[in-house]
């Protein structure tokens, strides 16, 4: 069993996607249209490959990057978005799904990955989802981690506590302070809770 909640917990790397995109467009020369919409697509393929392999202790970040370097370099040079699209995506739901396969056959305890929810969700969320969502990325953890596990992957206290590895009243105590937090902040947490339930039902 972990030590602490901390030791399981890998907060994102901004700099991953940063980097992801710069290899991506330093490649080659790119207009800055063309730039612009391949940026849309990262953000898109890590989204939509979230929604089809919802696992906390896949770096969705790291997938969408490896995607991008192997459908890239093999696409030709007047392909389409909607083929870039497709290309992409096939590479990112394979790699997602052995990541699920890889976690399924492993015993212990493995890393929560905690993504910041502007970026997964920001980029074609209206003005006020993408507060709510620049405060929960402010929590700290280890509360943000259980807040993540809770309420956008649906998880149950129980479920949260087993995946962490630690008792279900310290998961349930650490979940309440991330909701007294964003209640403080102004957020409406019933209502936030209910578009994360609308993600899910899209998801199935």
């Amino acid at each position: 069993m972990p030590s602490a909640i901390g030791d399981l917990v890998a907060e994102a790397d901004a700099t991953l996607v940063e980097e992801a995109k710069e290899k991506t467009t330093h490649s080659v020369f790119l207009s800055l249209d063309r730039r612009i919409e391949l940026f849309r697509l990262f953000d898109e393929v890590r989204l939509q490959t979230f929604l089809a392999y919802p696992d906390p202790r896949s770096n969705f970040e790291a997938i969408t990057m490896e995607a991008f370097t192997r459908a890239f370099l093999d696409l030709p040079a007047d392909a389409t978005d909607e083929k870039a699209y497709e290309r992409i995506m096939d590479e990112a739901t394979q790699l997602a799904s052995d990541d699920r396969l890889h976690f399924a056959n492993r015993r212990g305890y493995d890393s929560i990955y905690v993504p910041s929810l502007v970026d997964l969700f920001g980029f074609n969320a209206v003005d006020e989802f993408h507060s709510w969502l620049t405060t929960v990325d402010s929590i700290k953890m280890p509360e943000r981690a259980v807040y993540h596990l809770r309420d956008v992957y649906s998880m149950s206290n129980a479920e949260a506590s087993r995946l962490l590895g630690c008792s279900e009243g310290w998961t349930s105590k650490l979940y309440t302070r991330a909701e007294i937090y964003l209640t403080d902040a102004g957020v409406p947490v019933e209502e936030l809770k209910e578009c994360f339930f609308n993600v899910e039902i899209k998801r199935r």
